[in-house]
């Protein structure tokens, strides 16, 4: 749908869809693709890895923080009435009641409380990712810049990039 109204969008109205330069729309798509992979960090690793402009950056996140929220907004009101809509749909949803209890059961009988303690090896696990991505990223970045100009060319040897990868890995 998306690639095919661009497509369209773009023979009728060509200056409606830049296609040259970091303000280039198909550039900015890139970042609501990263953001519908990985969530922001990855939207802001396509903006740095496809040198995406500042203007239709901004848009872009715009479109993908609304969009986001009307599908929220669907998927909640949809929860909220799942009876009625499983009523009028003839669903039989005794199978989800069954595994619902039985999760909720489970849950109540294992049930603990996080504490300081696993706060603190929460926060000492992402520290230590970012450590690791920032380590891993100032070694791989600079060995694909200088020995591999294939993937160069396709901003593989962007340091950003690596530590977003590695550090979420």
């Amino acid at each position: 749908g998306g690639p095919i109204a661009l497509l369209i969008g773009s023979a009728i109205f060509p200056e409606l869809i830049g296609v040259d330069g970091p303000e280039a729309v198909w550039r900015g798509m890139t970042t609501i693709a990263g953001s519908w992979i990985g969530g922001g960090a990855n939207q802001l690793a396509m903006k740095e890895t496809y040198e995406v402009g500042n203007d239709i950056f901004s848009a872009m996140v715009t479109v993908d923080i609304i969009i986001a929220n009307i599908w929220m907004a669907v998927l909640l009101y949809l929860a909220a009435n799942h009876k009625r809509i499983d009523a009028n749909l003839g669903a039989d949803v005794s199978a989800i009641d069954d595994i619902r209890q039985r999760v909720e059961h489970y849950e109540a009988e294992h049930k603990r409380n996080a504490g300081v303690p696993e706060y603190i090896f929460i926060l000492a696990a992402a520290f230590g990712a970012a450590g690791i991505g920032h380590f891993a990223a100032d070694l791989i970045a600079p060995y694909i810049g200088e020995n591999y100009p294939a993937l160069k060319q396709m901003s593989l040897d962007a340091k950003f990039l690596w530590v977003i990868m590695v550090a979420t890995a």
